[in-house]
């Protein structure tokens, strides 16, 4: 699977994690999907990483909600890669709200993303998935400290 991350200075300045740190626990993610997750349809993968001005008028946009949220996801098709938004503040305002180690809310909410890319609503299933993405990525994080 191939990552472009697609930074904005500021947002990417905002992050928990370098942006070659972010790709890579993007590949182990999905290398730690069983086969029956349909992996082999997700071949390559935008991040975006942005503030919550952009990611608030994407979320109006496309999915007809008002403000900024944490992770939007697009699925590719036809040779598109899929397309994560990621939003810097937002990741860094729940990380303190829920007394959570930003690092890995990062990687919380990157699994997240990618079970939505994998098109997966929310539920058991979708949360088996990322907990099984999560705990690989986490454990390749914590490996390269």
């Amino acid at each position: 699977m191939s990552v472009e991350v697609c930074q904005y200075q500021q947002a990417a300045a905002l992050l928990p994690l370098a942006l070659p740190q972010l790709r890579r626990l993007l590949r182990v993610m999905h290398a730690a999907l069983p086969d029956e997750a349909g992996a082999e349809v997700l071949c390559d993968v935008e991040l975006h990483i942005v503030r919550d001005g952009m990611i608030a008028a994407a979320n109006s946009r496309y999915m007809g909600c008002h403000g900024p949220t944490n992770v939007l996801s697009f699925p590719g098709g036809g040779g598109m890669a899929g397309i994560l938004v990621l939003s810097a503040d937002t990741l860094l305002r729940e990380a303190a709200l829920y007394g959570q180690v930003p690092e890995e809310h990062c990687v919380r909410l990157l699994a997240h993303g990618m079970g939505h890319l994998l098109g997966h609503d929310h539920g058991p299933e979708m949360d088996a998935l990322c907990a099984t993405m999560e705990e690989a990525a986490l454990q390749a994080m914590y490996e390269d400290m």
